[in-house]
């Protein structure tokens, strides 16, 4: 691993909302991860199984709600 951080998780409250807005920012594909339990959504930015890129994902579940209390990211992306 070449980074500190490896995985982030951003909570949603609109769940296909907040995957078109990352996609289209980040400009990226994102895909959306079954849930076994059927309790939470998961959308994942793209990421390689080494762990040499920084990723995470987007989670819509009871208990995670955006906040300004939380971390701040910075997210490279260009407005199209």
């Amino acid at each position: 691993m070449t980074t500190v951080i490896n995985w982030f998780e951003i909570p949603a409250v609109d769940f296909a909302r907040a995957m078109n807005f990352y996609s289209k920012v980040l400009q990226v594909e994102m895909s959306e991860m079954p849930s076994p339990d059927g309790k939470m959504r998961y959308g994942c930015f793209p990421y390689e199984e080494d762990g040499y890129v920084v990723s995470g994902g987007i989670v819509e579940m009871k208990g995670f709600t955006p906040t300004t209390e939380g971390p701040i990211f910075y997210l490279n992306g260009e407005i199209i």
